[in-house]
Parts: structure tokens; C-alpha cells; sequence
């Protein structure tokens, strides 16, 4: 669910860039109001840029799913967190911690 909030959040972000973005160059390109060719735009274009960037890696992780928490555990690890859990019975943990040391 976190995921999927963050995820949120940086396409509304990259959407109201663009949008002020495209809204201040329009001013510009008709003549009226506009920053003359100098000023901010290039720092919007960087935020810009890095909001799609940010966005894309984000969707890239959301996708995969990989859990960088589970790194390095062994199996037997892994099991005793199941045990410690309550998702297993003592009467399972034991069996599957037999078949896991052959």
C-alpha cells in the first residue's frame, strides 16, 4: 500500500510540473508574460526530468517486487521468523527444519 501511495504521489508531481511547465512556455511563445528566455525554466527542467526518472525507478521496483529485506537470510533463518511469527506450528517448523538440513 506504501508502495502504491508513493507511486501515486510522483505521477501527480511529474503532472503538475508538466503542466506549469507547458503553461509557462505557452505564456512565453504568445507574447504576453513569461520570463523573457531567462530565469527558472531550466531548474523546472530538471526537476522535471528528475521526477520521470524517480518515477520510472519506482515503477521498475514496484513491478519487480523483490523484499531487499530477505537478502542473505539463510533458509533456516527465514523458517525460525515463520516460527517466531505464529504463521507455523511447532509440529511443522520442526518438520520442515528436518528436510531443509539433509
Amino acid at each position: 500500500m506504501k508502495k502504491i501511495m508513493m507511486l501515486g504521489i510522483i505521477i501527480l508531481l511529474q503532472f503538475l510540473i508538466v503542466s506549469k511547465v507547458s503553461f509557462v512556455s505557452a505564456q512565453g511563445m504568445m507574447g504576453y508574460g513569461g520570463w523573457g528566455g531567462f530565469g527558472f525554466g531550466w531548474i523546472f527542467m530538471i526537476i522535471f526530468w528528475a521526477l520521470i526518472i524517480l518515477g520510472m525507478v519506482a515503477l521498475v521496483r514496484y513491478l519487480r517486487g523483490t523484499k531487499q529485506n530477505d537478502a542473505g537470510k539463510t533458509p533456516i533463518d527465514i523458517l525460525k521468523e515463520r516460527y517466531a511469527k505464529g504463521e507455523i506450528n511447532k509440529k511443522e517448523f520442526e518438520e520442515m527444519k528436518k528436510e531443509l538440513q539433509l
